[in-house]
């Protein structure tokens, strides 16, 4: 029972990780691309 908060939070924050990590990969690809570009 002392699990269910943690459990919550987890899974209220679950949704914006997926976005975050695409966000974080389109930043990297772009940085390389202007790289690779210049």
């Amino acid at each position: 029972m002392h699990n269910t908060g943690i459990n919550q939070a987890f899974y209220s924050l679950y949704p914006s990780l997926p976005y975050a990590i695409t966000a974080r990969e389109l930043r990297y690809t772009a940085w390389w691309a202007i790289t690779l570009l210049l």
